[in-house]
């Protein structure tokens, strides 16, 4: 079995947003919990392992109900609506979006976990994440270029399995982030050398980059022309 870096993994983003919404969650009446649920526009497709520092701006976004409404925006809910998942009373529905405070309690451990990686204390964030680890689908492959090619993968089965997925791998390869230095921009990059891109070129970030991007980096040093003009 193949065991890198699962692939074609795409997922949906509803172009009209989301909300929190009061639901009913039980039996007995007014018994109500809060999802996250979209709006029911046209759905948006993108490739989150394009982003290998996803998971970390997960963490810092989603830190009230306005971060969590804010990353569904922009990457989509954490399961699909009503996946079936394993609970204590074994399988049950994930309901008509992602609970409020489930993706909250989420968000703090993938905060401590980064706070581990940060300060190289892998032991210590392999402790929490072995308490919650992504759950998987295996899936054969077929390229058409390459007939008599077939690879064998493991798939996440929701957004949250793959955030899931890219902490394990912080955790195993040693991976280090850094947050962009322009301060409107949110993103997050990994410093380090990346796997090739469709062109066969592997790019590597050095520890001396600051920005996500170009327009980051001219956007940062326009505004501080615009402060030290300001003070002159």
């Amino acid at each position: 079995m193949n065991d890198g870096d699962p692939f074609d993994f795409g997922w949906a983003v509803d172009q009209d947003g989301y909300e929190v919404r009061p639901e009913r969650s039980g039996l007995i009446a007014g018994d109500e919990t809060e999802y996250v649920v979209g709006l029911s526009g046209r759905e948006r497709r993108y490739q989150p392992l394009d982003d290998p520092a996803l998971w970390r701006q997960f963490g810092e976004t989603c830190v009230d109900r306005n971060g969590v409404v804010d990353f569904a925006t922009k990457f989509g809910l954490l399961r699909q609506p009503n996946q079936p998942v394993y609970g204590p009373f074994g399988l049950t529905s994930s309901g008509p979006g992602d609970r409020l405070a489930d993706t909250l309690i989420f968000a703090a451990r993938v905060r401590v976990i980064a706070d581990f990686v940060d300060k190289h204390q892998r032991r210590e964030a392999m402790d929490i994440f072995n308490y919650d680890r992504p759950q998987m689908a295996e899936w054969i492959f077929w390229n058409e270029e390459q007939p008599e090619k077939f690879d064998y993968r493991w798939v996440p089965l929701s957004l949250r399995d793959l955030i899931l997925h890219q902490i394990g791998e912080a955790i195993t390869r040693n991976h280090q982030f850094r947050r962009c230095g322009n301060s409107n921009c949110p993103n997050w990059f990994r410093l380090g050398p990346h796997q090739a891109d469709q062109s066969g070129r592997r790019q590597t970030t050095t520890v001396r980059r600051r920005f996500c991007s170009d327009y980051c980096r001219v956007a940062a040093a326009r505004r501080q022309k615009r402060g030290a003009a300001t003070h002159a």
